[in-house]
Protein backbone atom coordinates (compact mmCIF):
# COMPACT_ATOMS: atom_id res chain seq x y z
CA UNK A 1 0.00 0.00 0.00
CA UNK A 2 1.36 3.28 -0.82
CA UNK A 3 2.27 5.27 2.24
CA UNK A 4 1.19 8.84 1.46
CA UNK A 5 1.74 10.40 4.95
CA UNK A 6 5.33 9.28 4.83
CA UNK A 7 6.34 10.59 1.48
CA UNK A 8 4.45 13.43 2.28
CA UNK A 9 6.88 14.16 5.31
CA UNK A 10 9.80 13.57 3.38
CA UNK A 11 9.07 15.25 0.16
CA UNK A 12 7.57 18.52 2.32
CA UNK A 13 11.32 18.49 4.37
CA UNK A 14 13.19 18.23 1.22
CA UNK A 15 10.43 21.07 -0.46
CA UNK A 16 10.93 23.11 2.67
CA UNK A 17 15.07 22.87 2.94
CA UNK A 18 15.15 23.64 -0.98
CA UNK A 19 13.07 26.33 -0.99
CA UNK A 20 14.48 28.04 2.00
CA UNK A 21 17.79 27.50 0.81
CA UNK A 22 16.77 28.91 -2.94
CA UNK A 23 15.20 32.01 -1.56
CA UNK A 24 18.12 32.36 0.85
CA UNK A 25 20.29 32.83 -2.21
CA UNK A 26 18.40 34.57 -4.04
CA UNK A 27 17.73 36.81 -1.74
CA UNK A 28 20.99 37.27 -0.46
CA UNK A 29 22.47 37.33 -3.72
CA UNK A 30 19.96 40.09 -5.07
CA UNK A 31 20.78 42.40 -1.51
CA UNK A 32 24.20 41.92 -2.17
CA UNK A 33 23.82 43.49 -5.88
CA UNK A 34 21.25 45.85 -4.41
CA UNK A 35 24.03 46.85 -1.72
CA UNK A 36 27.11 47.14 -4.34
CA UNK A 37 25.00 49.26 -6.62
CA UNK A 38 24.09 51.85 -4.26
CA UNK A 39 27.38 51.72 -2.77
CA UNK A 40 28.87 52.46 -6.34
CA UNK A 41 26.44 55.50 -6.79
CA UNK A 42 27.37 57.00 -3.13
CA UNK A 43 30.85 56.48 -4.44
CA UNK A 44 30.28 57.96 -7.67
CA UNK A 45 28.62 60.98 -5.85
CA UNK A 46 32.22 60.88 -3.75
CA UNK A 47 34.09 60.89 -6.26
CA UNK A 48 32.47 63.60 -8.32
CA UNK A 49 32.57 65.98 -5.08
CA UNK A 50 36.38 65.04 -4.64
CA UNK A 51 37.31 65.83 -8.24
CA UNK A 52 35.55 68.78 -8.41
CA UNK A 53 37.89 69.96 -5.52
CA UNK A 54 40.90 67.74 -5.96
CA UNK A 55 41.18 67.69 -9.55
CA UNK A 56 41.32 71.24 -10.62
CA UNK A 57 44.65 71.18 -7.99
CA UNK A 58 46.30 67.93 -9.48
CA UNK A 59 45.03 66.96 -12.96
CA UNK A 60 48.80 68.62 -14.06
CA UNK A 61 49.86 66.20 -12.03
CA UNK A 62 48.41 63.89 -12.72
CA UNK A 63 49.33 63.67 -16.67
CA UNK A 64 52.70 64.78 -16.22
CA UNK A 65 53.61 61.59 -13.76
CA UNK A 66 53.80 59.48 -16.79
CA UNK A 67 57.77 61.04 -16.97
CA UNK A 68 58.18 60.08 -13.22
CA UNK A 69 59.89 56.97 -12.45
CA UNK A 70 58.10 54.74 -8.88
CA UNK A 71 61.07 56.46 -6.89
CA UNK A 72 60.85 59.88 -8.13
CA UNK A 73 57.02 59.42 -8.17
CA UNK A 74 56.18 58.36 -4.39
CA UNK A 75 58.49 60.69 -2.75
CA UNK A 76 57.70 63.95 -5.38
CA UNK A 77 56.23 66.99 -3.36
CA UNK A 78 52.46 66.53 -4.85
CA UNK A 79 51.88 63.19 -3.52
CA UNK A 80 52.07 64.63 0.22
CA UNK A 81 49.91 66.91 -0.33
CA UNK A 82 47.26 65.37 -2.44
CA UNK A 83 47.64 63.09 0.36
CA UNK A 84 46.19 66.10 2.89
CA UNK A 85 43.17 67.12 0.47
CA UNK A 86 42.03 63.83 0.57
CA UNK A 87 42.08 62.65 3.82
CA UNK A 88 40.83 66.53 4.34
CA UNK A 89 38.48 65.53 2.04
CA UNK A 90 37.08 62.27 2.81
CA UNK A 91 37.12 62.50 6.69
CA UNK A 92 33.89 61.47 8.10
CA UNK A 93 33.05 59.01 5.66
CA UNK A 94 32.98 55.28 5.24
CA UNK A 95 35.85 55.74 2.83
CA UNK A 96 38.75 53.39 3.94
CA UNK A 97 41.14 53.86 0.63
CA UNK A 98 41.47 56.10 -2.00
CA UNK A 99 43.75 55.52 -5.57
CA UNK A 100 44.08 57.62 -8.71
CA UNK A 101 45.08 56.08 -12.03
CA UNK A 102 46.29 57.98 -15.22
CA UNK A 103 44.55 56.06 -18.29
CA UNK A 104 47.50 54.09 -18.65
CA UNK A 105 46.69 52.06 -15.79
CA UNK A 106 49.58 53.09 -13.80
CA UNK A 107 49.07 53.55 -9.69
CA UNK A 108 49.81 57.43 -9.70
CA UNK A 109 47.97 58.17 -6.09
CA UNK A 110 46.85 55.59 -3.38
CA UNK A 111 46.42 56.47 0.27
CA UNK A 112 48.74 53.43 0.98
CA UNK A 113 51.73 54.54 -0.56
CA UNK A 114 53.51 51.16 -1.03
CA UNK A 115 50.83 50.88 -3.95
CA UNK A 116 52.31 53.53 -5.70
CA UNK A 117 53.55 52.84 -8.99
CA UNK A 118 51.49 49.58 -9.93
CA UNK A 119 50.10 49.08 -12.95
CA UNK A 120 46.49 47.92 -13.33
CA UNK A 121 45.86 48.15 -16.65
CA UNK A 122 44.90 44.67 -17.02
CA UNK A 123 42.37 44.96 -14.28
CA UNK A 124 38.68 44.48 -15.58
CA UNK A 125 37.41 47.37 -13.27
CA UNK A 126 40.16 49.77 -14.41
CA UNK A 127 39.48 48.99 -18.11
CA UNK A 128 36.19 49.64 -17.53
CA UNK A 129 36.32 52.98 -16.01
CA UNK A 130 38.83 53.87 -18.08
CA UNK A 131 35.87 53.37 -21.21
CA UNK A 132 33.51 55.35 -19.21
CA UNK A 133 31.85 52.66 -17.22
CA UNK A 134 31.72 52.74 -13.43
CA UNK A 135 32.69 49.12 -11.81
CA UNK A 136 32.52 47.40 -8.30
CA UNK A 137 32.52 44.65 -6.22
CA UNK A 138 32.21 43.38 -2.88
CA UNK A 139 35.15 41.27 -0.91
CA UNK A 140 35.77 40.51 2.41
CA UNK A 141 39.26 41.11 3.71
CA UNK A 142 41.24 39.55 6.41
CA UNK A 143 43.19 42.68 6.55
CA UNK A 144 43.12 45.72 5.07
CA UNK A 145 45.39 48.91 4.91
CA UNK A 146 42.87 51.66 5.91
CA UNK A 147 44.45 55.23 5.63
CA UNK A 148 46.90 55.63 8.99
CA UNK A 149 45.54 51.79 10.70
CA UNK A 150 45.14 48.48 9.44
CA UNK A 151 41.39 46.80 9.91
CA UNK A 152 40.78 42.66 10.07
CA UNK A 153 37.85 41.00 9.00
CA UNK A 154 36.33 43.62 7.39
CA UNK A 155 33.73 43.26 4.24
CA UNK A 156 34.82 46.43 1.91
CA UNK A 157 33.14 47.57 -1.52
CA UNK A 158 35.37 48.73 -4.06
CA UNK A 159 34.34 51.12 -7.49
CA UNK A 160 36.31 52.36 -10.17
CA UNK A 161 35.18 55.76 -10.99
CA UNK A 162 35.83 57.52 -14.38
CA UNK A 163 37.30 60.94 -14.11
CA UNK A 164 36.37 63.36 -16.72
CA UNK A 165 37.73 66.86 -17.61
CA UNK A 166 36.07 70.00 -16.96
CA UNK A 167 33.90 70.73 -19.91
CA UNK A 168 34.82 67.80 -21.67
CA UNK A 169 33.17 64.21 -21.75
CA UNK A 170 36.50 62.43 -22.60
CA UNK A 171 37.90 61.03 -19.38
CA UNK A 172 41.39 61.86 -18.24
CA UNK A 173 41.62 59.58 -14.77
CA UNK A 174 40.19 56.91 -12.70
CA UNK A 175 39.55 56.23 -9.14
CA UNK A 176 39.14 53.97 -7.21
CA UNK A 177 37.41 54.34 -3.80
CA UNK A 178 37.06 51.30 -1.49
CA UNK A 179 33.98 51.80 1.43
CA UNK A 180 33.70 49.63 4.57
CA UNK A 181 30.22 47.93 4.54
CA UNK A 182 30.37 45.98 7.15
CA UNK A 183 27.57 47.26 9.12
CA UNK A 184 25.56 47.27 6.17
CA UNK A 185 26.31 43.29 5.61
CA UNK A 186 25.65 42.64 9.05
CA UNK A 187 22.28 44.36 8.80
CA UNK A 188 21.27 42.46 5.29
CA UNK A 189 22.44 39.23 7.12
CA UNK A 190 20.36 39.67 10.06
CA UNK A 191 17.34 40.84 7.52
CA UNK A 192 18.40 37.98 5.59
CA UNK A 193 17.77 35.48 8.73
CA UNK A 194 14.54 37.45 9.87
CA UNK A 195 13.10 36.62 6.29
CA UNK A 196 14.22 32.88 6.72
CA UNK A 197 12.71 32.28 9.91
CA UNK A 198 9.25 34.42 8.58
CA UNK A 199 9.39 32.31 5.43
CA UNK A 200 9.93 28.97 7.19
CA UNK A 201 6.92 29.68 9.62
CA UNK A 202 5.01 30.11 6.80
CA UNK A 203 6.28 26.68 5.15
CA UNK A 204 5.86 25.30 8.56
CA UNK A 205 2.57 26.66 8.79
CA UNK A 206 1.76 25.21 5.16
CA UNK A 207 3.43 21.98 5.51
CA UNK A 208 1.07 22.01 9.06
CA UNK A 209 -2.23 23.11 7.13
CA UNK A 210 -0.69 20.24 4.43
CA UNK A 211 -0.12 17.67 6.76
CA UNK A 212 -3.13 17.46 8.55
CA UNK A 213 -5.21 17.71 4.96
CA UNK A 214 -2.78 14.61 4.04
CA UNK A 215 -3.18 12.78 7.32
CA UNK A 216 -6.70 13.15 6.67
CA UNK A 217 -6.74 11.85 2.77
CA UNK A 218 -4.02 9.08 4.24
CA UNK A 219 -6.82 7.61 6.54
CA UNK A 220 -9.36 7.84 3.81
CA UNK A 221 -7.02 6.10 1.22
CA UNK A 222 -6.01 3.51 4.43
CA UNK A 223 -10.08 2.75 4.30
CA UNK A 224 -10.38 2.72 1.07
CA UNK A 225 -7.37 0.07 0.07
CA UNK A 226 -8.67 -2.12 3.12
CA UNK A 227 -12.38 -2.10 1.40
CA UNK A 228 -10.48 -2.65 -1.53
CA UNK A 229 -8.49 -5.49 -0.45
CA UNK A 230 -12.04 -6.72 1.13
CA UNK A 231 -13.76 -5.81 -2.14
CA UNK A 232 -11.52 -8.07 -3.47
CA UNK A 233 -11.42 -10.83 -1.91
CA UNK A 234 -14.99 -11.35 -1.56
CA UNK A 235 -14.07 -10.69 -5.96
CA UNK A 236 -12.49 -13.89 -5.28
CA UNK A 237 -14.87 -15.78 -3.63
CA UNK A 238 -17.61 -14.73 -5.73
CA UNK A 239 -15.61 -15.52 -8.64
CA UNK A 240 -14.38 -19.09 -7.17
CA UNK A 241 -18.28 -19.41 -6.35
CA UNK A 242 -19.44 -18.65 -9.66
CA UNK A 243 -16.44 -21.42 -10.73
CA UNK A 244 -17.90 -23.64 -8.51
CA UNK A 245 -21.32 -22.99 -9.53
CA UNK A 246 -20.92 -23.18 -13.50
CA UNK A 247 -18.88 -26.98 -12.33
CA UNK A 248 -21.96 -27.67 -10.48
CA UNK A 249 -24.59 -26.92 -12.77
CA UNK A 250 -22.39 -28.28 -15.82
CA UNK A 251 -21.78 -31.36 -14.14
CA UNK A 252 -25.82 -31.12 -13.62
CA UNK A 253 -26.01 -30.72 -16.92
CA UNK A 254 -23.93 -33.32 -18.15
CA UNK A 255 -25.68 -36.07 -16.18
CA UNK A 256 -29.09 -34.62 -16.62
CA UNK A 257 -31.75 -36.56 -18.49
CA UNK A 258 -33.04 -33.54 -19.88
CA UNK A 259 -31.89 -31.22 -22.79
CA UNK A 260 -32.73 -27.50 -22.37
CA UNK A 261 -33.33 -25.76 -25.81
CA UNK A 262 -34.18 -21.37 -25.56
CA UNK A 263 -36.91 -20.68 -28.45
CA UNK A 264 -37.40 -17.47 -30.03
CA UNK A 265 -41.39 -16.16 -30.80
CA UNK A 266 -40.44 -17.85 -34.33
CA UNK A 267 -39.93 -21.12 -32.66
CA UNK A 268 -36.34 -21.25 -33.72
CA UNK A 269 -33.61 -22.68 -31.22
CA UNK A 270 -31.34 -19.85 -29.98
CA UNK A 271 -30.23 -21.63 -27.56
CA UNK A 272 -29.58 -25.69 -26.29
CA UNK A 273 -27.86 -27.57 -23.97
CA UNK A 274 -24.97 -30.21 -25.10
CA UNK A 275 -27.29 -33.03 -23.82
CA UNK A 276 -29.46 -32.45 -27.16
CA UNK A 277 -26.90 -34.47 -29.01
CA UNK A 278 -27.51 -37.17 -26.07
CA UNK A 279 -30.68 -36.72 -26.21
CA UNK A 280 -32.00 -35.54 -29.53
CA UNK A 281 -29.47 -37.61 -31.17
CA UNK A 282 -28.53 -34.20 -33.11
CA UNK A 283 -25.31 -31.98 -32.52
CA UNK A 284 -25.79 -28.69 -30.08
CA UNK A 285 -24.60 -27.14 -33.57
CA UNK A 286 -27.03 -28.40 -36.35
CA UNK A 287 -29.99 -27.99 -34.11
CA UNK A 288 -29.08 -24.32 -33.37
CA UNK A 289 -31.23 -21.90 -35.81
CA UNK A 290 -33.94 -24.55 -36.89
CA UNK A 291 -37.15 -24.81 -36.10
CA UNK A 292 -38.04 -26.91 -33.28
CA UNK A 293 -40.37 -28.84 -35.03
CA UNK A 294 -37.74 -30.56 -36.89
CA UNK A 295 -36.60 -32.70 -34.08
CA UNK A 296 -40.43 -34.18 -34.45
CA UNK A 297 -41.78 -36.79 -37.02
CA UNK A 298 -44.58 -36.89 -38.60
CA UNK A 299 -47.59 -37.07 -37.74
CA UNK A 300 -45.88 -35.48 -34.54
CA UNK A 301 -44.69 -31.89 -36.31
CA UNK A 302 -48.11 -30.25 -36.44
CA UNK A 303 -48.82 -31.65 -32.85
CA UNK A 304 -45.91 -29.64 -31.55
CA UNK A 305 -46.36 -26.55 -33.75
CA UNK A 306 -49.80 -26.36 -32.54
CA UNK A 307 -48.30 -26.98 -29.06
CA UNK A 308 -45.88 -24.31 -29.18
CA UNK A 309 -48.73 -21.59 -31.01
CA UNK A 310 -50.94 -22.34 -27.65
CA UNK A 311 -47.95 -21.65 -25.20
CA UNK A 312 -46.99 -18.43 -27.12
CA UNK A 313 -50.58 -17.18 -27.42
CA UNK A 314 -50.40 -17.60 -22.96
CA UNK A 315 -47.64 -15.56 -21.13
CA UNK A 316 -45.75 -17.59 -18.81
CA UNK A 317 -47.71 -20.59 -19.57
CA UNK A 318 -46.41 -24.12 -18.64
CA UNK A 319 -47.46 -26.48 -21.14
CA UNK A 320 -46.21 -30.20 -21.77
CA UNK A 321 -46.57 -32.23 -24.55
CA UNK A 322 -45.41 -35.94 -26.07
CA UNK A 323 -44.14 -37.03 -29.41
CA UNK A 324 -42.23 -38.91 -31.36
CA UNK A 325 -38.52 -37.97 -33.26
CA UNK A 326 -35.75 -40.12 -34.83
CA UNK A 327 -32.49 -40.29 -32.95
CA UNK A 328 -29.56 -40.59 -35.12
CA UNK A 329 -28.26 -43.59 -33.48
CA UNK A 330 -31.63 -44.97 -32.01
CA UNK A 331 -33.78 -44.65 -34.01
CA UNK A 332 -37.14 -44.02 -33.15
CA UNK A 333 -37.58 -42.71 -29.54
CA UNK A 334 -40.36 -41.01 -27.37
CA UNK A 335 -40.12 -37.49 -26.23
CA UNK A 336 -41.68 -35.72 -23.42
CA UNK A 337 -41.24 -31.86 -23.35
CA UNK A 338 -42.50 -29.18 -21.48
CA UNK A 339 -42.66 -25.44 -22.50
CA UNK A 340 -42.46 -22.07 -20.59
CA UNK A 341 -43.23 -19.01 -21.96
CA UNK A 342 -41.13 -16.44 -21.19
CA UNK A 343 -41.14 -14.11 -23.79
CA UNK A 344 -41.60 -11.45 -21.44
CA UNK A 345 -39.02 -11.98 -19.63
CA UNK A 346 -36.06 -9.24 -19.54
CA UNK A 347 -33.32 -11.82 -19.05
CA UNK A 348 -34.63 -14.59 -20.98
CA UNK A 349 -37.04 -12.97 -23.79
CA UNK A 350 -37.97 -16.78 -24.99
CA UNK A 351 -39.87 -19.90 -24.81
CA UNK A 352 -37.51 -22.12 -22.60
CA UNK A 353 -38.50 -26.11 -23.28
CA UNK A 354 -37.00 -29.49 -21.22
CA UNK A 355 -37.03 -32.13 -22.92
CA UNK A 356 -36.66 -35.97 -21.84
CA UNK A 357 -36.53 -39.12 -23.32
CA UNK A 358 -39.21 -41.06 -22.24
CA UNK A 359 -38.91 -44.12 -24.53
CA UNK A 360 -38.25 -46.73 -22.01
CA UNK A 361 -41.16 -45.45 -19.80
CA UNK A 362 -43.03 -45.37 -22.90
CA UNK A 363 -42.17 -49.18 -23.71
CA UNK A 364 -42.72 -50.39 -20.07
CA UNK A 365 -46.38 -48.83 -20.51
CA UNK A 366 -47.19 -50.13 -23.39
CA UNK A 367 -45.67 -53.40 -22.09
CA UNK A 368 -48.07 -53.29 -19.42
CA UNK A 369 -50.88 -52.01 -21.39
CA UNK A 370 -50.42 -55.79 -23.51
CA UNK A 371 -50.26 -57.51 -20.52
CA UNK A 372 -53.29 -55.69 -19.13
CA UNK A 373 -54.97 -55.97 -22.19
CA UNK A 374 -53.68 -59.05 -24.39
CA UNK A 375 -52.79 -62.83 -23.53
CA UNK A 376 -49.61 -63.74 -22.84
CA UNK A 377 -49.63 -66.33 -24.70
CA UNK A 378 -51.74 -66.03 -27.74
CA UNK A 379 -50.68 -61.93 -27.95
CA UNK A 380 -54.83 -61.44 -28.88
CA UNK A 381 -56.84 -59.27 -26.88
CA UNK A 382 -58.40 -60.49 -23.73
CA UNK A 383 -62.27 -60.50 -22.49
CA UNK A 384 -62.80 -57.21 -21.29
CA UNK A 385 -60.92 -55.79 -23.97
CA UNK A 386 -62.60 -57.42 -27.13
CA UNK A 387 -65.80 -56.45 -24.79
CA UNK A 388 -65.08 -52.68 -24.87
CA UNK A 389 -64.13 -53.24 -28.38
CA UNK A 390 -67.30 -54.76 -29.35
CA UNK A 391 -68.98 -52.38 -27.48
CA UNK A 392 -67.56 -49.42 -29.48
CA UNK A 393 -68.31 -51.47 -32.88
CA UNK A 394 -72.03 -52.01 -31.98
CA UNK A 395 -72.13 -48.02 -31.57
CA UNK A 396 -70.61 -47.06 -34.75
CA UNK A 397 -72.47 -49.45 -36.81
CA UNK A 398 -76.01 -48.65 -34.81
CA UNK A 399 -74.95 -44.99 -35.81
CA UNK A 400 -74.21 -45.30 -39.53
CA UNK A 401 -77.01 -48.83 -39.77
CA UNK A 402 -74.48 -51.30 -40.31
CA UNK A 403 -73.97 -54.57 -39.63
CA UNK A 404 -71.59 -56.11 -37.69
CA UNK A 405 -70.86 -60.28 -37.00
CA UNK A 406 -69.01 -61.54 -33.67
CA UNK A 407 -68.02 -65.28 -34.38
CA UNK A 408 -67.20 -67.97 -31.50
CA UNK A 409 -64.76 -70.62 -32.09
CA UNK A 410 -63.57 -73.85 -29.79
CA UNK A 411 -60.83 -76.11 -30.76
CA UNK A 412 -62.45 -79.81 -31.48
CA UNK A 413 -59.97 -82.39 -29.52
CA UNK A 414 -57.51 -80.25 -27.94
CA UNK A 415 -57.64 -82.09 -25.02
CA UNK A 416 -56.59 -85.07 -26.21
CA UNK A 417 -53.38 -82.96 -27.22
CA UNK A 418 -53.00 -81.86 -23.94
CA UNK A 419 -53.16 -85.89 -22.81
CA UNK A 420 -50.91 -86.72 -25.15
CA UNK A 421 -48.35 -84.57 -25.78
CA UNK A 422 -48.51 -82.18 -22.57
CA UNK A 423 -49.25 -78.85 -21.80
CA UNK A 424 -46.51 -77.43 -23.76
CA UNK A 425 -47.69 -78.75 -27.09
CA UNK A 426 -51.34 -76.96 -26.48
CA UNK A 427 -49.93 -74.01 -25.79
CA UNK A 428 -47.91 -74.14 -29.10
CA UNK A 429 -50.91 -75.55 -30.55
CA UNK A 430 -53.00 -72.34 -29.10
CA UNK A 431 -50.43 -70.22 -30.87
CA UNK A 432 -50.54 -71.88 -34.09
CA UNK A 433 -54.03 -71.18 -34.28
CA UNK A 434 -53.85 -67.80 -33.54
CA UNK A 435 -51.37 -67.04 -36.08
CA UNK A 436 -53.71 -68.82 -38.74
CA UNK A 437 -56.73 -66.55 -37.27
CA UNK A 438 -54.51 -63.84 -37.74
CA UNK A 439 -53.22 -64.89 -41.40
CA UNK A 440 -57.07 -65.69 -42.53
CA UNK A 441 -58.22 -61.92 -41.50
CA UNK A 442 -54.87 -60.84 -42.97
CA UNK A 443 -55.89 -62.51 -46.07
CA UNK A 444 -59.21 -61.24 -46.20
CA UNK A 445 -57.95 -57.92 -45.33
CA UNK A 446 -61.51 -56.71 -47.22
CA UNK A 447 -64.66 -58.13 -45.73
CA UNK A 448 -67.61 -56.42 -46.89
CA UNK A 449 -66.30 -52.82 -46.41
CA UNK A 450 -64.29 -52.84 -43.52
CA UNK A 451 -60.25 -53.22 -44.15
CA UNK A 452 -58.60 -54.37 -40.81
CA UNK A 453 -56.51 -51.58 -39.05
CA UNK A 454 -55.13 -53.86 -36.11
CA UNK A 455 -55.74 -57.82 -35.70
CA UNK A 456 -55.44 -58.63 -32.33
CA UNK A 457 -58.19 -55.86 -31.33
CA UNK A 458 -60.64 -58.45 -33.53
CA UNK A 459 -59.61 -61.38 -32.43
CA UNK A 460 -59.77 -62.75 -28.98
CA UNK A 461 -58.88 -66.08 -26.59
CA UNK A 462 -61.36 -66.06 -24.26
CA UNK A 463 -59.53 -68.54 -22.28
CA UNK A 464 -58.45 -72.23 -22.74
CA UNK A 465 -59.56 -73.09 -26.03
CA UNK A 466 -61.85 -70.30 -26.90
CA UNK A 467 -61.38 -67.84 -29.65
CA UNK A 468 -63.87 -64.69 -30.75
CA UNK A 469 -63.60 -62.67 -34.20
CA UNK A 470 -64.93 -59.15 -34.65
CA UNK A 471 -66.04 -58.33 -37.95
CA UNK A 472 -67.14 -54.80 -39.06
CA UNK A 473 -69.41 -53.13 -41.59
CA UNK A 474 -69.95 -56.27 -43.37
CA UNK A 475 -71.93 -55.84 -46.61
CA UNK A 476 -73.81 -59.22 -45.65
CA UNK A 477 -74.64 -61.66 -43.40
CA UNK A 478 -73.13 -64.34 -45.53
CA UNK A 479 -69.67 -62.87 -45.48
CA UNK A 480 -69.45 -63.68 -41.78
CA UNK A 481 -69.92 -67.68 -43.54
CA UNK A 482 -67.33 -67.19 -45.90
CA UNK A 483 -64.67 -65.78 -42.97
CA UNK A 484 -65.83 -68.92 -40.87
CA UNK A 485 -65.28 -71.36 -44.03
CA UNK A 486 -61.95 -70.22 -44.29
CA UNK A 487 -61.20 -70.51 -40.78
CA UNK A 488 -62.31 -73.93 -40.57
CA UNK A 489 -59.73 -74.69 -43.67
CA UNK A 490 -56.68 -73.45 -42.02
CA UNK A 491 -57.60 -74.66 -38.28
CA UNK A 492 -57.49 -78.42 -40.09
CA UNK A 493 -54.36 -78.44 -41.65
CA UNK A 494 -51.73 -80.45 -39.90
CA UNK A 495 -49.67 -79.13 -36.97
CA UNK A 496 -46.48 -80.69 -36.05
CA UNK A 497 -46.34 -80.81 -32.61
CA UNK A 498 -42.80 -82.31 -30.76
CA UNK A 499 -42.08 -84.38 -34.70
CA UNK A 500 -45.51 -85.82 -34.41
CA UNK A 501 -48.38 -84.68 -36.69
CA UNK A 502 -51.71 -83.70 -35.16
CA UNK A 503 -54.77 -82.29 -36.69
CA UNK A 504 -57.53 -80.60 -34.71
CA UNK A 505 -60.53 -78.58 -35.86
CA UNK A 506 -62.61 -76.24 -35.24
CA UNK A 507 -66.28 -75.27 -34.14
CA UNK A 508 -67.81 -71.89 -35.19
CA UNK A 509 -70.89 -69.64 -33.97
CA UNK A 510 -72.01 -66.74 -35.85
CA UNK A 511 -74.71 -64.03 -34.44
CA UNK A 512 -75.12 -61.02 -36.60
CA UNK A 513 -76.04 -57.55 -35.48
CA UNK A 514 -78.76 -56.39 -35.42
CA UNK A 515 -80.68 -59.46 -36.31
CA UNK A 516 -79.46 -61.80 -34.18
CA UNK A 517 -78.60 -59.50 -30.90
CA UNK A 518 -78.81 -55.45 -29.95
CA UNK A 519 -76.16 -55.65 -27.40
CA UNK A 520 -73.17 -57.06 -26.30
CA UNK A 521 -74.23 -59.89 -24.21
CA UNK A 522 -76.63 -60.94 -26.41
CA UNK A 523 -74.27 -61.04 -29.35
CA UNK A 524 -71.97 -63.12 -27.35
CA UNK A 525 -75.03 -65.25 -26.15
CA UNK A 526 -76.15 -66.08 -29.31
CA UNK A 527 -72.62 -67.39 -30.97
CA UNK A 528 -71.76 -69.25 -28.09
CA UNK A 529 -75.09 -70.93 -28.64
CA UNK A 530 -74.50 -70.80 -32.39
CA UNK A 531 -70.78 -72.64 -31.49
CA UNK A 532 -72.36 -75.56 -29.01
CA UNK A 533 -74.69 -76.13 -31.74
CA UNK A 534 -71.70 -76.83 -34.43
CA UNK A 535 -70.24 -79.23 -32.19
CA UNK A 536 -73.17 -81.07 -31.82
CA UNK A 537 -73.39 -81.67 -35.14
CA UNK A 538 -70.74 -83.53 -35.81
CA UNK A 539 -67.77 -80.30 -35.26
CA UNK A 540 -65.55 -78.36 -37.46
CA UNK A 541 -68.58 -76.44 -38.97
CA UNK A 542 -70.05 -73.46 -38.33
CA UNK A 543 -73.89 -72.43 -37.68
CA UNK A 544 -75.46 -68.93 -37.64
CA UNK A 545 -77.33 -68.08 -34.46
CA UNK A 546 -80.60 -67.19 -36.38
CA UNK A 547 -80.39 -71.15 -37.22
CA UNK A 548 -80.68 -72.63 -33.72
Amino acid sequence: MFRLLRYFSLASFIAIVLATAALTAIYERQAVRDLVDAQEQHHVVLTRVAANFLWPQFSAFVRSSAALDNNALQSHPEIARLHRAVLQELAGTRVLKIKIYDLAGRTVFSTEARQIGEDKSKNAGFVAARDGKPASELTHRNQFSAFEQTVENIDVVSSYIPIYGRNSSAVEAVFEIYSDTSSLLRRMHETRNTVIIQVTSVLLGLYLVLFFIVKHADSVIKRQELQRQTDEESLRDARSAIVRSEEFHRALIEHSSEAVVLLGADFTVRYATFTVARILGRPEASIMGSPLVDCACEPYRALVEGWLTMVVSQPEAVLPIEFEGDHAAKGRRYFEATATNLLNHPGVQGIVVNIRDVTERKHAEMQVRRLALYDGLTGLAKRDFFAEQIRMAIAHARRYNELLAVMFLDLDYFKRVNDTLGHDAGDTLLKEVAARLRQILREGDTIGRYVVQQVEDHIARLGGDEFTILLNRLRQPEDAALVARRILDAVSRPYTLRGRKMTVTVSIGIAIFPRDGANLEELLKGADAAMYEAKAHGKNTFRPASEI
